[in-house]
């Protein structure tokens, strides 16, 4: 294997997963207004890693492209491929985006139809370099169309790069875009969702026995039966990167009364709705989930009871159709016998039929496992697999009340290699052939029967463990099928190699290896002792999801594993959850939720959290606000984070290619700084802690810090830190994140600074071209500051409360800055007034109060200890949002006219649909589709530094005009 093709299969997983580690080069900063452009390599470069880079790059556009064609309904040929034909493929795609929106083609392309433009492309013999050229016209003419702003492209080496930021944008315009008109109005809060520190994760995974997937209105979702917790699982698979947990529910409650000890799920059709079949020990659940957060139990069947007698010990099952009606037929393996029935009425469903071991015929059905329905011409079989038996019984369904032996057959007998502990079965069609193909656990491999008659079942083929290149099939479980091109293939999960085995059986006498994959390598983490495993497809890929219990720091969960195989070669990881997990798939760092910062990148949005409590930082992916992912989270002396002890502040921002967060710890008297490139992998890079450092003032800024702001200045990154025990404000250099320096202190009563005392929040911002960091703290006052030499920070004015017309100063926590005319204001919080104080900060060295508001007057609801407020705009308005510390609540108030500022709403938490309002802290906004919203942090009942019973999380707002759609 060549080292490029190695390192891909290492990569491609987290590419696919985010696709950050492809396009870094373009990232949007929100909460610092930053914008990348550029690329972070050459596109024609012949080193390894630049190849590798231009793989993944092509790669991401690829996907780009043909998501854009899926969004204009314009057709599209297969893709894939070498390098140069996926960039054909681009072409072909640019190409038919530019005819579908009508846009003039001056590259030369043919103006026929795409397939014939496509045609054109391959003949044309171009390099890479003069298809990418041409790429990046037809991208340039495409978002000048939809008047998309494009930057400058720069030099030739970055032109791959320009391409991957104009077809991010184009797609994102496109996604964006909606045919249902605004209606403007007044901006109202309304309540999208929530994230609890130990909810909203995944509760119905531990021991998952059955995987089903499914589709409801364009969405994706996976079902999982979990047999330790007697529950099912319905997770939302439609971004499988970001699998989101959506309901769980649990045998004996809610009126569901089957679910002890599930198997497996099957999801059937019933007059337009989903309805999933669930088997398990004590019988058979079934459910309707056609809305998959809120499933509902229809009817529950059990053994020996109104007429059903096959259902001891009920395994695995499948349904089939037979003219108008549906049947399942069910392995009971305690009966050894296979229970058909009438689910045609899911709320009465009807014994058909039962078929025993040993009798009428029946010879293969000691201990049944699994089972599976296929046709041949007009009649319908079923092939059964027998564990005991080592065999298969094959059965004619054709009539449901009336089943009848066809055959059976047996390891070691005919020809038959692989049979012994025969387990899973699945149907392979090829080359107008049935086949069934079954796994022999205990023979480590799989056997592949031709049933096209099913009277004479004849083998095709077997495949063993450590022969023939096959390396995972050691006590293989589970498998499915799916196509990739004109291939169709198995995957089948391996026990005790902690693996899966792709294999290609596009011709089933045949079969070849196509690829395997190890749990803890190249990403693989959920794939310790998998048990089963099942396909789906979404965005024109294919995707594996496996179940398996998973060991963790040491412990073992359990968890699914979803991995990318739309090449069966290289198969990718793409995302795992845990069950009980603190980790990836549940929101483990919220308990305290203190600060929050948003920000995008490649098309997605974040949030990332500190979690005081926790120690810990919580990254969520909020890109569908209705459906906040987590993604990541890290703790305080874990995994080499060493500085999160008491996590307040943060802000994010970036270097080069790269993004970060910069963290202020509180109790641990210093600052974390975190690589957040990829948000499902934060890396630890550096920290910076109080009286460390024997330079010129050193770290000695930093003993309780509180905030942090990054600024930019004579093309260097600076983070301003407060510390409220040093009465400071730190200054570190910190362009080169992996080594922050000590620049300068501010303190208080020391060189002019009296507004220092217990300094708590900074802002900086910038005013006749000078920069200005603006504190709050406990000394009721607000300092300004002059940073433009961050060297010699220079005290410019102090406004206090209670003195010169300022009247809700009282420890001032949260601020923010916003113009208005021709004028800049700042409005602060002030906890111990209730209220809100907006000054005329125009003249940084002569701030003028404006306005003062106060809880319970003139129509304010909720100000009782203020914490944070943030400004954002709404048409012709400006709106600040505030965090009501004591009142659980958040208030929205009109300050277009920072004079007169109007009350508009008020939200409280477990009231009107908000559940997330308990103590809120600091929040941010982000906008995504059009909308604006907030997200804040709650810390919980009580004050962060005692245990909050996991009330900690996060409310998103939809704080848009009224009457927009949602």
């Amino acid at each position: 294997m060549e080292c490029g093709a190695e390192w891909r299969i290492q990569s491609n997983g987290h590419n696919r997963a985010y696709a950050l580690t492809t396009r870094t080069h373009r990232v949007l900063i929100m909460a610092c207004c930053i914008t990348i452009p550029g690329a972070i390599s050459s596109a024609y470069a012949v080193d390894d890693a630049y190849a590798q880079f231009n793989t993944q790059s092509i790669m991401q556009i690829l996907d780009d492209t043909g998501a854009i064609r899926n969004m204009l309904d314009v057709g599209r040929p297969d893709t894939g491929g070498t390098d140069s034909q996926m960039l054909e493929q681009i072409l072909d795609d640019t190409g038919a985006i530019r005819l579908a929106l009508g846009i003039g083609d001056d590259t030369g392309a043919d103006s026929g139809s795409i397939f014939d433009l496509f045609g054109s492309i391959f003949a044309a013999e171009e390099s890479d370099s003069e298809k990418i050229t041409r790429v990046l016209a037809d991208t340039g003419a495409i978002r000048d169309a939809l008047d998309v702003g494009k930057p400058a492209s720069g030099s030739e080496p970055q032109i791959l790069a320009q391409v991957l930021a104009d077809t991010g944008a184009i797609r994102q315009e496109l996604d964006g875009r909606s045919p249902v008109g605004t209606s403007g109005g007044i901006p109202t809060l309304k309540p999208v969702s929530a994230a609890f520190d130990g909810q909203g994760g995944y509760y119905a995974l531990e021991v998952t026995s059955g995987i089903a997937t499914y589709a409801v209105d364009d969405r994706t979702y996976t079902i999982v039966a979990a047999f330790y917790d007697g529950g099912v699982q319905i997770i939302d698979v439609s971004d499988p990167a970001a699998p989101a947990p959506v309901s769980a529910v649990f045998d004996d409650t809610d009126g569901f009364e089957a679910l002890y000890r599930p198997v497996h799920v099957d999801v059937f059709d019933h007059g337009g709705s989903a309805h999933a079949i669930v088997s398990g020990d004590s019988g058979i659940q079934i459910i309707d989930v056609r809305d998959p957060a809120v499933p509902v139990p229809v009817s529950a069947i059990f053994d020996d009871t109104d007429g059903f007698e096959a259902l001891a010990g009920a395994w695995r099952l499948d349904v089939f159709e037979k003219g108008d009606r549906t049947y399942a037929a069910v392995a009971a393996r305690g009966d050894n016998a296979v229970q058909i029935m009438d689910v045609s009425n899911p709320a009465a469903p009807v014994p058909a039929s039962a078929i025993f071991d040993d009798t009428g015929g029946f010879e293969a059905l000691a201990d049944p496992i699994s089972v599976a329905a296929f046709n041949v011409g007009i009649r319908i079989y079923l092939a059964v697999t027998a564990y005991d038996d080592s065999g298969v019984q094959i059965i004619d369904v054709t009539d449901p009340a009336a089943p009848v032996p066809a055959s059976a057959i047996f390891d070691d007998t005919g020809g038959f290699e692989a049979l012994a502990g025969a387990s899973a079965v699945e149907i392979v069609n090829a080359a107008g052939r049935t086949y069934a193909a079954v796994t022999g656990r205990e023979d480590n491999g799989i056997q592949i029967i031709d049933v096209t008659n099913p009277a004479f079942p004849a083998p095709a083929s077997a495949i063993f463990d450590e022969k023939d290149g096959f390396e995972a099939l050691a006590s293989s479980g589970d498998m499915a099928v799916f196509g990739a091109g004109d291939g169709t293939y198995i995957i089948a999960s391996s026990w005790d190699n902690d693996a899966v085995q792709i294999i290609d059986v596009t011709d089933p006498t045949s079969p070849g290896r196509a690829s395997s994959a190890f749990h803890g390598w190249w990403g693989y983490e959920a794939l310790f002792e998998p048990f089963n495993v099942e396909t789906f497809e979404t965005a024109g890929r294919t995707y594996a999801m496996v179940g398996s219990a998973t060991r963790l720091n040491e412990e073992t969960y359990t968890g699914v594993q979803i991995i990318d195989v739309t090449n069966p070669a290289f198969p990718s990881p793409v995302s795992a959850v845990f069950d009980g997990s603190a980790g990836p798939g549940g929101f483990g760092a919220l308990d305290g939720a203190h600060h929050v910062h948003t920000y995008e990148m490649d098309g997605s949005t974040y949030a990332v959290v500190t979690a005081y409590a926790d120690n810990g930082v919580q990254i969520i992916d909020v890109t569908d606000p209705a459906s906040p992912v987590p993604v990541s989270a890290v703790y305080d002396e874990k995994d080499g984070f060493g500085v999160l002890s008491g996590p307040e502040g943060l802000d994010v921002f970036a270097v080069g290619d790269r993004v970060y967060a910069i963290v202020a710890a509180n109790i641990d008297d210093g600052v974390q700084i975190i690589d957040i490139t990829d948000p499902a992998s934060p890396v630890p890079v550096s920290t910076a802690i109080d009286h460390i450092a024997n330079l010129p003032w050193g770290f000695n800024g930093l003993e309780g810090a509180t905030d942090v702001e990054v600024f930019w200045n004579g093309g260097r990154a600076y983070a301003a830190v407060t510390a409220d025990w040093d009465d400071s404000v730190q200054i570190i250099d910190v362009t080169d994140p992996a080594s922050p320096q000590p620049v300068s202190i501010a303190r208080n009563e020391e060189g002019g600074f009296e507004g220092l005392n217990g300094a708590d929040g900074v802002t900086v911002f910038m005013s006749g071209g000078r920069t200005y960091a603006m504190v709050t703290g406990y000394s009721w006052s607000l300092q300004i500051i002059d940073l433009t030499d961050p060297a010699s920070p220079e005290p410019v004015s102090v406004a206090s409360g209670g003195k010169g017309g300022f009247e809700a100063l009282r420890n001032a926590q949260g601020m923010d800055i916003f113009e208005s005319g021709a004028r800049t204001y700042a409005i602060v919080t002030g906890p111990d007034d209730s209220g809100i104080q907006i000054a005329d900060i125009t003249d940084p060295a002569r701030p003028i109060p404006v306005s003062a508001v106060f809880d319970g007057e003139g129509g304010y609801e909720a100000l009782l200890y203020p914490y944070d407020v943030k400004v954002y705009r709404e048409g012709d308005g400006i709106y600040a949002v505030v965090s009501a510390n004591y009142e659980d609540g958040i208030q929205l108030i009109d300050v277009t006219d920072p004079a007169s500022p109007v009350p508009i709403d008020a939200a409280f938490d477990d009231a009107g649909g908000f559940t997330a309002l308990a103590r809120p802290m600091y929040l941010d906004f982000f906008e995504m589709g059009g909308r604006t919203y907030a997200v804040v942090a709650s810390q919980g009942e009580r004050y962060p530094d005692v245990a909050t019973d996991g009330d900690g999380g996060i409310q998103i707002i939809d704080v848009s005009a009224g009457d927009m759609p949602r």
